[in-house]
């Protein structure tokens, strides 16, 4: 919702937007009301109700559906083979 909010804005008002750091301050102030910090009146959304998520455990295998934790308010996807000069954290294939 705040990337969408900045980049209407954006595109509405091209000369408010000029430079990386003001960029980036525009987008947190844009971003910090949905979060519910600083003092923020809106609550963090909970993701569960708004999300299904499929995975497969291997190659071939059927997708199966994730149950998510009903308070789920954030999602991170690494789909990375290895980082740090080629280590391999979660093994390789």
């Amino acid at each position: 919702a705040a990337l969408h909010a900045f980049h209407t804005k954006r595109e509405a008002q091209p000369r408010r937007f000029s430079g990386r750091i003001k960029n980036q301050m525009l987008m947190a102030w844009l971003g910090l009301p949905k979060t519910g910090c600083l003092g923020c009146s809106n609550s963090v959304p909970q993701l569960a109700p708004l999300l299904r998520v499929d995975l497969r455990r291997s190659i071939g295998a059927e997708w199966q559906p994730l149950v998510l934790p009903a308070k789920l308010k954030a999602l991170l996807l690494v789909n990375i083979p290895s980082h740090a000069a080629g280590r391999t954290p979660w093994g390789s294939d």
